[in-house]
């Protein structure tokens, strides 16, 4: 996994799960964990045999047991705690900033998604999906440049609702990318595609906190995040440095962009009418927005893409799956989506503006929110 090693590794780890019965009830091995270290497996553990049960430990297994201020205190050892829940209030939070803990990071049930905070003067900041991708692309290209590993025809992967950051830096190293339609299961298709045409696979993302860095699955793995992420933080450490402040050395670099994304909430077979209204009218309208002029207009329906030049409009046919969404791009780099979930009742728009520094990114990408969600009011 690791590009360069900037962990401090340990000779002899003592591994300790709490509660092994909501990970592994006795139908699963432990191997896998006890090839890292010393493991103590305890099926629950009561809140009075906590700290007798994790002394001494350099990583922790939890799942309902709490790790409280008053544990966390007298652990002297402790490098890592994995949390096998969804959730924070297991581990207090206050105290890991306290303590001045780098990172905190949570999956979902399945292991697919991560979600971080990283800990910067002071407090921890969430980064989103689009965020801690263009560090680890950032990262991954420049430590495989580094050991002329970079590869002649590789590849990084992402959706249409995704963030376009990544992807920039991407072709700065020279590396190929694809921009699919949302849901990992095309990223994996067009992996194997391109491997079978002799490409490389380097990364692959979606904005809905799912990555994968080695593809020998073909889904998002954020254990493999886990591990790249806390790389990162290492080597980061070792420059006199956090992630907060490589995110913004790479908008610095590159342009700050600011996402987001608005939801809205219609049910029933009324409000699945009102959603096919307001895609029918997105899609037959020529927008004149005041936010600014609209260069690119993609309409995954119809297949059709359109380039709003100066004296004509170029058509091109979009060679993805046909799909009910809609994508705008501005002439300075912002753009905006609409697209119909496909589990849930609702509309999801998204928004990703561009601007020289955090502040005008940022409020550019009010008024672009304010402008189109205006536009749909509008429509009833």
């Amino acid at each position: 996994m690791c590009y360069k090693s900037y962990i401090k590794g340990c000779d002899f780890l003592k591994i300790v799960v709490l509660d092994s019965y909501a990970l592994n009830p006795g139908d699963l091995s432990w191997e896998w964990l006890e090839k890292l270290g010393d493991c103590e497996i305890h099926y629950r553990t009561p809140q009075e045999k906590i700290l007798e049960r994790c002394e001494g430990a350099d990583i922790i297994l939890t799942n309902k047991t709490p790790l409280t201020k008053e544990t966390l205190s007298k652990l002297n050892n402790l490098k890592y705690i994995a949390l096998l829940s969804t959730g924070y209030n297991i581990v207090d939070w206050e105290y890991a900033k306290e303590i001045g803990a780098k990172l905190v990071l949570a999956t979902d049930p399945d292991a697919d998604r991560l979600g971080m905070g990283v800990f910067h003067d002071g407090e921890f900041h969430l980064l989103n999906g689009n965020q801690s991708a263009a560090i680890m692309v950032d990262y991954i290209c420049s430590q495989l440049k580094a050991q002329g590993r970079l590869p002649q025809n590789g590849w990084v992967f992402s959706t249409n609702v995704s963030s376009e950051l990544p992807l920039k830096i991407a072709k700065k190293y020279g590396l190929n990318t694809y921009v699919s339609l949302t849901g990992f299961k095309f990223i994996g298709e067009q992996a194997e595609r391109m491997e079978h045409e002799g490409g490389e696979y380097v990364f692959g993302f979606e904005e809905s906190y799912g990555c994968l860095i080695k593809d020998f699955v073909r889904d998002k793995d954020a254990i493999q995040a886990i591990l790249m992420i806390c790389e990162i933080e290492a080597w980061c450490e070792s420059q006199g440095k956090d992630l907060f402040d490589y995110l913004h050395d790479i908008y610095e670099r590159e342009g700050f962009t600011y996402e987001t994304q608005e939801n809205i909430y219609l049910r029933g077979l009324d409000g699945k009418k009102k959603i096919r209204e307001i895609m029918d009218s997105f899609r037959n309208a020529e927008l004149n927005l005041k936010f600014g002029e609209i260069i690119r207009k993609e309409d995954n329906y119809t297949k059709v893409a359109y380039e709003y030049l100066t004296d004509k409009v170029v058509t091109s046919t979009i060679d993805l799956p046909q799909s009910n969404v809609l994508k705008y791009n501005f002439n300075e780099g912002s753009w905006f989506v609409l697209r119909p979930s496909g589990t849930e009742p609702k509309l999801k728009i998204y928004f990703a503006t561009v601007g020289k520094d955090k502040s005008e990114a940022i409020n550019k990408n009010i008024k672009l929110k304010q402008e189109i969600m205006k536009l749909i009011e509008k429509l009833g």
